[in-house]
């Protein structure tokens, strides 16, 4: 072995395969005592002040505090785009008092570019709601406000909140039983969640598709999320 000429044969190496490869699939129960690998939180690490996964068992509990927009402190977990074509879903349970208040499922690049549906409060009609909010180089768009908005049924606990990539666009879907899904009409642009589009200046962070508590109203909240799954569908 060695010397410095590279050569055309070498021996065999007998090397122990100590752990199966990865699988591109993700499924998590929040069972475990702390976060899995996939998970990363943003800027600041896992902390109980900010989300649990002791204080019920078998949930992921995420406390409000600031939105998307902010560069402080966020209850933001989330996990990168691995694949052009896949589908995340989440189950959460979330009871919002004011209009302040929102918790669900965003696909991120930084604080001035991403998208997310939420549950949120509808002050008017004073019931839950899903709606949708859309960060695009700090331009802001809402999606299902007012007239709009997507009345959640007071008999409902859990929610199921999914979103679908294929290629260049992603659209959200709901359900309320876990079965029957419903596809929002939005078709968003995969792309402007790339370093290319981000003013070029190549932060190199990628995608990511997560979990999300706010709260600017400073009451408290907290949304409990039962479960994440990751699923590529490309072929």
């Amino acid at each position: 072995m060695g010397g410095k000429h590279a050569k055309l044969e070498i021996p065999e190496l007998n090397l122990a395969v100590t752990s199966p490869a990865e699988s591109e699939s993700i499924y998590d129960d929040f069972s475990a005592e702390s976060l899995l690998a996939h998970w990363q939180t943003l800027r600041i690490p896992f902390t109980e002040s900010m989300e649990s996964l002791s204080e019920r068992q078998g949930y992921l509990r995420l406390r409000g505090n600031d939105s998307l927009l902010s560069t402080f402190e966020q209850s933001t977990v989330a996990t990168r785009w691995r694949h052009h074509d896949f589908i995340a879903s989440t189950k959460l349970e979330f009871e919002p008092t004011n209009f302040q208040q929102s918790a669900g499922l965003c696909c991120y690049y930084n604080t001035s570019n991403w998208t997310y549906l939420a549950v949120e409060f509808d002050e008017e009609r004073k019931r839950r709601c899903l709606r949708v909010m859309q960060v695009d180089k700090q331009a802001v768009s809402y999606h299902f406000y007012d007239n709009e908005s997507i009345e959640i049924p007071d008999d409902v606990r859990s929610i199921w909140l999914s979103v679908h990539i294929e290629g260049l666009t992603y659209q959200y879907s709901y359900s309320f039983d876990g079965k029957t899904w419903q596809k929002l009409p939005l078709v968003l642009d995969a792309w402007r969640l790339s370093d290319d589009y981000i003013d070029g200046r190549g932060f190199f962070t990628g995608a990511f598709v997560g979990l999300h508590c706010a709260d600017i109203s400073g009451f408290g909240c907290h949304a409990d999320f039962e479960e994440f799954s990751y699923e590529p569908t490309g072929g």
